[in-house]
């Protein structure tokens, strides 16, 4: 039988084993919670979701470890869906008119294929522009949630150049839209100069032509020019906007300034007012306001695009690696508080 001294001496070794086994457990879930509060400290909120998660399993009560991994966890979903949101994209260039066409390829194996099939879909630089636009939506989205987290911040950097580079191309179609509505508007302008200065020859003419009316007879193919040339002017408008919406500075002045200049043209040549003395004279201050704007513009375009460049550029955005964790993806696709959208 144990004497009184050896009981105490075991219930002591007890003591002194459970005391050392708690302040071990207990001091690892403290380091676990110091750690995930420094990660969040430092906007690392990939290390302060794995912190976190493995906090849970250990406290799974730990209501400031379930709103790290609500908060961190939503970040990293966002980037997560934003960087989903594009597609592998190839650009070839027509060699001939040096037209860019954009395809988008929704299956890995046929990326080397550039035509127009199920799985190779050429769009619009506007669609491009779109898809883009839907991948910046969520990166906003993270970005409210923590303005200072260093991968978003990479990540949209990367967006924005590549989405820098559609707008530029678009920029360059309006330019050239802009000049092919121009040029239609302004034969029609030489046509009824011609008929003008005819008919100021003649002094029975020339009285007739002072009243307004005397423009009637010319409003018929006014009317079918405008009919051709408004699906050109309305793509014109949607590219400006989107350019706008972007903020390009100097860009987005010039090109929404000449989509202004480019539909007062229209307006100018084919609705003539007043008498034709009064249609000369605003004709020509129409032209020399078209030649400003045009120059104007072309000095901020970015020049001849390079399809290489492009694909390039979107592949930097779809290959970037959001996570340093092999095993963060899965601890976002377990989180049970996210939502995704």
């Amino acid at each position: 039988m144990l004497d009184i001294k050896q009981n105490k001496l075991l219930v002591f070794l007890v003591l002194l084993v459970v005391v050392t086994v708690l302040n071990l457990f207990i001091g690892k879930q403290t380091t676990l919670q110091y750690k995930m509060q420094d990660a969040l400290e430092s906007h690392d909120h990939e290390s302060a979701l794995i912190f976190a998660s493995s906090l849970l399993e250990k406290e799974p009560g730990n209501q400031k470890a379930i709103n790290v991994v609500k908060e961190s966890g939503q970040i990293l979903l966002y980037l997560q869906l934003a960087q989903s949101k594009i597609p592998e994209f190839k650009v070839i260039k027509d060699q001939d008119t040096g037209q860019l066409f954009f395809y988008k390829h929704t299956t890995k194996s046929s990326a080397d294929e550039l035509v127009n099939t199920a799985d190779n879909v050429m769009v619009t630089p506007e669609k491009v522009y779109e898809e883009f636009n839907s991948a910046r939506a969520y990166a906003a989205k993270a970005k409210d949630l923590d303005s200072k987290f260093e991968t978003t911040l990479n990540f949209e950097r990367r967006l924005d150049s590549a989405q820098t580079y559609v707008l530029n191309i678009l920029a360059e179609n309006v330019f050239d839209a802009g000049k092919s509505v121009y040029s239609i508007v302004f034969k029609e302008y030489e046509e009824k100069s011609a008929i003008i200065n005819s008919a100021s020859s003649s002094k029975y003419l020339n009285v007739f032509l002072k009243v307004q009316s005397a423009w009637a007879p010319m409003e018929t193919p006014a009317d079918e020019i405008k009919h051709n040339i408004d699906p050109l002017l309305d793509k014109m408008d949607d590219a400006g906007q989107m350019v706008a919406e972007f903020k390009t500075g100097k860009l987005t002045d010039s090109l929404l300034s000449y989509i202004q200049v480019v539909r007062k043209s229209v307006n100018t040549f084919l609705t003539p007012k007043g008498s034709y003395k009064d249609f000369i004279k605003v004709a020509s201050s129409s032209t020399d306001e078209y030649k400003q704007a045009r120059r104007k513009l072309k000095r901020v375009l970015p020049g001849s695009a390079n399809a290489n460049n492009f694909s390039s550029l979107v592949k930097e955005v779809a290959d970037y690696k959001l996570f340093r964790h092999d095993s963060t993806a899965d601890l976002i696709k377990q989180n049970q508080y996210l939502q995704g959208a």
